[in-house]
């Protein structure tokens, strides 16, 4: 098993995700730049909800895909819930939670070791 900074654990990359109820395909794979990004930057990640798709871009780091796919979530969430948290606030608070969760997940979600 692998091991970044602040303990986020990861075996492989994540290739299916819940989302309220809703199962979502993760592709990886190397994305372009489009007319959806400002000034034609490279996108980190897109999400398709009428395919239930979330691309990530392959060419992240790993705690960058984490941070992606928890910005694409957010995204989800904010449609189906009719959040109207807009692209700034999805952004502020996926780098916001990523950051909390690759810092702390070992404390989180830690399997109760058994005592001898």
């Amino acid at each position: 098993m692998s091991k970044t900074r602040g303990g986020l654990h990861t075996t492989k990359k994540v290739q299916q995700i819940n989302v309220l109820g809703k199962t979502y395909q993760v592709v990886y794979r190397k994305l372009a730049p489009s007319k959806l990004t400002q000034k034609g930057r490279i996108p980190f990640g897109r999400t398709n909800s009428m395919t239930q798709t979330v691309l990530i871009n392959s060419e992240l780091c790993e705690e960058q895909r984490f941070d992606t796919l928890l910005h694409e979530v957010l995204h989800i969430m904010d449609e189906d819930m009719s959040l109207r948290l807009g692209e700034r606030n999805v952004t502020r608070l996926g780098s916001g939670l990523a950051g909390f969760l690759i810092q702390h997940c070992d404390k989180l979600f830690r399997s109760k070791e058994k005592k001898h």
